[in-house]
């Protein structure tokens, strides 16, 4: 099994962090070995902290005047930094009481093997190219695809979640056409 490199602060703190990560990882290398015939390196830093919970300002005006509050918007449990090719998750998906407050919220709080599988893919697809190829093919649509291929890739490989089922759906696209090697190659 792989061993992970994991931050000692987040290593203390989650101690299933190790075992979520080498697990995870293990499973994408070896489903990469057999895509595109090359194993993944992952040799940089897993950090856990507190990620910010994306809110939406909306204002009544009535009567009384205008009132405004800070609405939910969206959770981001974790990402990958290109520059540093570091993958950082949210405290929450490792602390019970966090994750029942979001899920008290209205959020859908995925498994910490599909969170690190899907930041893990972003490492792949910095590594192999795929994410400047798609900034070449698809300008500013390309996030959308980069974020489709990750999480449809993610999907299989750790179940399936309702998020970015816009950007699976650009991603299934080319898959169809081109093959699901060639889609995330962006070849």
């Amino acid at each position: 099994m792989f061993s992970p490199n994991i931050d000692n602060r987040s290593q203390h703190e989650n101690p299933k962090l190790k075992y979520y990560v080498a697990e995870t990882l293990d499973s994408i290398k070896n489903y990469f070995s057999e895509l595109i015939g090359a194993m993944p390196v992952f040799d940089n830093y897993v950090t856990v902290r507190d990620l910010p919970l994306e809110t939406q300002t909306v204002r009544f005006h009535d009567r009384k005047g205008t009132r405004t509050y800070e609405i939910p918007k969206g959770k981001v449990f974790g990402e990958y930094n290109t520059d540093t090719e570091q993958i950082v998750l949210d405290s929450s998906l490792f602390d019970s009481v966090k994750k029942k407050y979001l899920q008290d919220k209205g959020f859908d709080v995925p498994s910490p093997e599909r969170v690190i599988g899907e930041e893990a893919i972003h490492h792949v697809q910095n590594r192999t190219g795929s994410m400047h190829r798609a900034l070449r093919e698809y300008g500013s649509a390309a996030r959308d695809y980069i974020e489709g291929a990750a999480s449809s890739l993610a999907d299989y490989l750790f179940g399936s979640t309702d998020i970015y089922q816009y950007e699976k759906s650009l991603f299934r696209k080319e898959a169809e056409k081109k093959g699901i090697q060639d889609a995330f190659l962006v070849a």
